[in-house]
């Protein structure tokens, strides 16, 4: 929605005690406001506002969790990193046990404040949650940074950024003198991810953004500058250019054929035909993932006709397969934001949602994208579909992949769904509810194929 009014709030730490500051105002007491939503932004208004360098942890409270709204009400729980700080006029260091005695201006934030106070105090943290929302995970991915840079010779000019902060992914910014770097850390969830991206630079050196250093044990990696994303180049609404990087990644996952094995020991996730059926199975048999009967969910009739499609599922997946279109690696979320252009090069990354799988299912967002945001007609949505057939018809006719194509869109729903799944189901349940309507919508979104539900 247009006009939003930002109305978010910074819970600030003190870098030791379990206090948190908060203002003084004729209203009551009130944590410091700002109307920013993303890391970069919030951590630069703390410091112009109190001086502070502080670093984003997470969202711990969102006054609006699932319906349209003309304002927006977060609080962010950020990390202290100033010693030597004395809190400017007004401005107060507030404990557990002093926060009862004191009206707030905003009453709701009373529950939160108590919960985290508490939680500091305990000085536990719930498993699930993800390691860069945790207080002192950054120091520690900084002082690696700083060994990997001397190892290779790099010096910083600037500080170390955060340039997102998400539920699945932290990346972090290195302005060294001869150009920035990149630190990417992966959730759980995908922890194949930098292991797997640097296997994928090994092979598509051309294609793929250089990884200089793993920490596979915590999920990290190193990495050069990759350019500019597609979505902000001047090329993000060229039909031709769309054509021909479709048809590059198509001979990529050509190529990706011979390796299959060598993906699966990579972690890449293995949602091949022969596997799909029982996944699906196995995904109706977690009811509370597809919210059946709550808002957003499946309804029970949904659910039910969906259990029936069991053995359909199989004959699809039998059918798609009697193509003979070999199995292998899919990117179950391409689109232009994962698409880098570099020294006239198309990059490729982001490789956390991505399978061992049909090919075809790469194209349902792609597709989405170029209907719903670039606005293209069907003409064109054809011309981009046979471009990136063209190098397949090496396995088939052109009429029989446009057939095998519309079976894999569908099919493709259900890969979607359970990407979703891995997501949503590695997440902090306080943080479930914002994605979670994701998993019943994929599932939906096979039933009802070919009904576009976005419209």
């Amino acid at each position: 929605m247009s006009d939003i009014i930002y109305d978010n709030y910074a819970l600030i730490p003190h870098i030791r005690d379990p206090s948190v500051l908060l203002l003084k105002t004729e209203d009551g007491w009130t944590l410091p406001r700002h109307a920013e939503t993303e890391a970069p932004a919030i951590n630069r208004v703390m410091r112009e506002q109190l001086g502070l360098d502080v670093i984003l942890l997470r969202s711990i409270y969102d006054r609006y969790h699932d319906e349209e709204r003309a304002e927006q009400h977060i609080v962010y729980e950020l990390e202290n990193h100033t010693p030597a700080w004395t809190p400017p006029a007004d401005y107060a260091w507030i404990s557990a046990a002093e926060l009862p005695l004191l009206p707030l201006a905003v009453p709701e934030h009373r529950d939160v404040l108590e919960k985290w106070l508490a939680e500091a105090s305990s000085e536990q943290t719930t498993p699930e949650r993800v390691p860069w929302a945790c207080r002192g995970w950054y120091v520690e991915a900084k002082t690696w940074i700083q060994a990997q840079l001397r190892l290779r010779g790099y010096q910083l000019r600037a500080p170390l950024e955060q340039v997102h902060v998400r539920l699945w992914s932290c990346v972090l910014r290195a302005p060294t003198t001869t150009g920035d770097l990149y630190f990417k850390a992966a959730s759980p969830a995908f922890a194949y991810e930098p292991e797997l991206t640097a296997g994928l630079a090994r092979l598509w050196p051309e294609h793929q953004p250089v990884v200089l250093a793993l920490d596979t044990a915590r999920h990290w990696m190193l990495m050069e500058d990759a350019g500019t994303t597609l979505r902000r180049s001047e090329q993000a609404r060229d039909l031709n250019a769309w054509a021909d990087l479709l048809t590059l990644f198509a001979q990529m996952q050509i190529d990706a054929i011979a390796h299959q094995q060598e993906l699966l020991d990579l972690g890449c996730p293995d949602r091949r035909l022969e596997k799909l059926p029982t996944l699906f199975d196995e995904l109706l048999e977690t009811p509370s993932a597809l919210l059946i009967g709550q808002k957003e969910g499946l309804s029970e009739e949904e659910y039910t006709r969906l259990r029936a499609l069991s053995q359909e599922v199989r004959t699809l997946c039998a059918e798609l397969a009697s193509y003979g279109i070999p199995e292998t690696l899919h990117h179950d979320d391409f689109h232009d934001g994962n698409i880098m252009l570099k020294d006239g090069r198309y990059l490729f990354f982001d490789w956390a949602e991505c399978a061992l799988a049909h090919p075809f299912y790469t194209m349902i967002i792609v597709l989405r994208l170029a209907r719903h945001v670039l606005k293209y007609d069907e003409i064109a949505l054809a011309r981009l579909r046979e471009a990136y057939l063209a190098p397949w018809t090496r396995y088939a006719s052109m009429e029989r992949l446009l057939q095998a194509f519309d079976l894999a869109q569908r099919l493709g729903l259900l890969c979607r769904a359970l990407t979703w799944h891995q997501t949503v189901s590695s997440l902090e349940e306080a943080d479930r509810w914002a994605y979670a309507s994701s998993v019943p919508w994929g599932l939906r979104s096979f039933l009802y194929y070919p009904q576009d539900l976005l419209g």
